[in-house]
């Protein structure tokens, strides 16, 4: 990513995604501070990757986790990148 230049949506998913790429997840926070988003944003996103069944949440810990499907999904952003 080029300094001074503004995130796509994809980046954006990627960088969230990433976070959440752990086996323990990553609560709210975490997720804020990792991808650098605010708290409204972040719940934006991350409405849209639980409706993409990309990401869950993990109730009785408050994290989110990055399902095989977001997985998949990571990696074939990560293998387009590559390419260009």
């Amino acid at each position: 990513m080029q300094i001074g230049k503004r995130r796509d949506r994809i980046e954006v998913l990627r960088d969230i995604l990433t976070v959440a790429n752990n086996p323990h997840g990553a609560n709210k926070t975490r997720l804020v501070y990792m991808s650098n988003l605010n708290f409204n944003r972040l719940t934006e996103f991350l409405k849209f990757l639980m409706d993409k069944e990309l990401v869950i949440k993990n109730g009785d810990e408050n994290t989110y986790i990055i399902t095989d499907k977001g997985r998949v999904f990571l990696k074939q952003l990560d293998q387009m990148e590559k390419m260009l």
